[in-house]
């Protein structure tokens, strides 16, 4: 649903239990909200809230971040497969020298990650892993498959991705200046 009034989009949830603005990469307002909300109290809260918008808007613009891929269903299905083919490939190299038991492996398109993995071992990754440069694809993959070991980002699991990755942490400030 799109109101015209403010300029934002509504998406409707029977469980939620509060309204959450968010601003996508394209500085589109997202409103995700209870089906109990009016939209007219939608409306007046994203109103009150056009300020902050703003202000992000402008921080999205002046950013030096480079946007990578667009997110849309049509570019997630050219690349979902191809993703997978590498992340499946490198996952294998790299787990040579860990060892961990991988759960489901799965590419996504995420509008906010670049990859998770939860406790019981299972990888996601965004599709848009195949458009970053190689050092930046094994980052993702050797960082997801370190969370398998070490689920924060503690010493120990920085430990672990510095024997793979001795130049981590700068690589982790590339990718810090890529939008999703």
């Amino acid at each position: 649903m799109v109101s015209d009034e403010v300029g934002f989009k509504i998406k409707r949830y029977r469980r939620s239990r509060s309204v959450r603005i968010r601003i996508d990469g394209s500085g589109e307002v997202r409103v995700s909200a209870p089906l109990r909300v009016s939209l007219r109290m939608i409306a007046g809260l994203v109103k009150s809230k056009m300020a902050w918008i703003e202000e992000v808007r402008m921080k999205m613009k002046l950013t030096s971040a480079k946007r990578i891929g667009e997110g849309t269903t049509v570019e997630y299905k050219k690349n979902k497969q191809a993703a997978l083919r590498l992340v499946e490939a490198r996952l294998q190299y790299f787990n040579l020298h860990y060892g961990f038991t991988i759960g489901k492996l799965s590419i996504r398109n995420q509008q906010s990650r670049w990859g998770s993995c939860n406790r019981v071992g299972n990888l996601s990754f965004n599709y848009r892993v195949v458009m970053l440069p190689p050092e930046l694809q094994d980052y993702l993959v050797v960082h997801e498959l370190c969370h398998i070991a070490e689920h924060n980002h503690g010493p120990a699991f920085w430990r672990r991705m510095l024997e793979m990755l001795p130049e981590a942490k700068k690589l982790r400030g590339e990718l810090r200046k890529l939008r999703i």
